[in-house]
């Protein structure tokens, strides 16, 4: 290792490389440097510029394009950059606002030009043949019981309070003697019918409240 390689391990920013078969190590993107020889990070993409057209000091032409990733958690950024054939397999992968994986080598990690890169990173991406790019399906938080239960009340046409009842008598049932094998799960009680709206209310288990339009500030009692 050369005098920046060893500064990197000393530092511990230089992780093990990745054995040859099976996938590179997901690393943070402010981990990310030249000298892994595999390598995977994940961000959000916060910007993208179009695909433009550019000739090089020897005449020579291409087309490029850039995108920057974003650690939402930290607010690291890495900047990539593809160029001709790379950057036309590439552009269609990315959107703003999209959440990717990139996975490539030790040679596609450059110093960045500070003229070019605004990112908060030391390093770039140049894209090359080995670099992939995908997009990472966002997992949904699932519903809460009761947030699950409401929303099935909803569009049975059933009131707040039958799914409120509804998510307590679940648990109350889960709680009771079902472990060993005497829980019985009740039927439900009806809703208030419309003429006693104000009322008060009970189910078989004693859960007792008031209808929903009766007096604001009379609790419900469990």
């Amino acid at each position: 290792l050369d005098a920046a390689a060893q500064q990197e391990v000393l530092a511990g920013r230089a992780y093990a490389a990745a054995p040859p078969h099976g996938p590179p190590p997901l690393l943070p993107l402010r981990d990310l440097n030249p000298y892994q020889l595999r390598w995977a990070v994940r961000g959000r993409v916060s910007s993208k510029l179009e695909l433009a057209g550019f000739v090089g000091p020897r005449g020579n032409s291409g087309t490029f394009f850039s995108f920057v990733i974003t650690d939402d958690a930290n607010g690291d950024e890495l900047q990539v950059v593809a160029f001709n054939a790379d950057a036309h397999r590439i552009f269609p992968c990315v959107s703003v606002n999209s959440l990717v994986q990139l996975e490539g080598n030790r040679g596609d990690v450059k110093f960045k030009n500070a003229q070019h890169n605004r990112t908060n990173n030391s390093y770039e991406v140049m894209a090359t043949a080995n670099t992939r790019v995908a997009t990472v399906a966002v997992e949904t938080r699932p519903e809460s019981a009761l947030a699950a239960s409401a929303a099935a009340a909803a569009r049975a046409g059933l009131s707040m309070f039958d799914s409120v009842e509804a998510a307590i008598e679940s648990a109350a049932f889960e709680l009771s003697g079902n472990s060993g094998g005497q829980g019985k799960r009740s039927h439900l009680p009806t809703s208030p019918s419309p003429s006693a709206l104000g009322s008060e209310w009970a189910s078989p288990h004693g859960i007792s409240g008031v209808s929903p339009h009766a007096a604001v500030g009379v609790p419900i009692v469990l």
